[in-house]
C-alpha cells in the first residue's frame, strides 16, 4: 500500500515563492527609490484606461438601447396581436359555452315538466 507524502509539492512551493517574488517586485515598484514616478505613472494610466472603458461602454450602451427600444416595440405589437386574437377565442367558447347551457337547461326542463306530468 502506498504511503502518502506529508507536506506540500514541490510545484506548489515554487507557486508560493514564485507569488512572494512577485509581490516583492511590486512593492519595489511602488515604494522604492523611483516609487513616487512610478505611482503616478501608473494612475495616469489607470485614469486613461477608465476613461477609455467607460467610452466604449457608453457606445454599447447607445447601440444596446436602441435595439431594446426596436424589440421592446416588436413585443408590443405582437402582445396587441395575442391579445386581440385571444378576446376572438374567448367570444367564440363564450358563445358556445351559452349555447350548451341553454340546450342543457332545455333538456333538463322537459325532464322535469315530464316528472312533474307524471306525479
Amino acid at each position: 500500500m502506498a504511503t502518502k507524502k506529508k507536506g506540500m509539492s514541490m510545484g506548489k512551493k515554487v507557486a508560493i515563492g514564485a507569488g512572494v517574488a512577485a509581490v516583492g517586485a511590486g512593492a519595489y515598484y511602488f515604494l522604492g527609490p523611483k516609487g513616487k514616478k512610478h505611482q503616478k505613472d501608473a494612475k495616469a494610466w489607470a485614469t486613461t484606461a477608465e476613461k477609455k472603458f467607460m467610452t466604449e461602454v457608453g457606445k454599447a450602451e447607445k447601440v444596446l438601447t436602441g435595439k431594446a427600444k426596436a424589440v421592446a416595440g416588436k413585443a408590443m405589437k405582437m402582445e396587441k396581436k395575442i391579445v386581440a386574437k385571444a378576446k376572438k377565442v374567448q367570444a367564440k367558447v363564450t358563445n358556445k359555452a351559452k349555447a350548451a347551457v341553454k340546450k342543457a337547461a332545455g333538456k333538463v326542463a322537459k325532464k322535469a315538466t315530464k316528472i312533474a306530468k307524471k306525479k
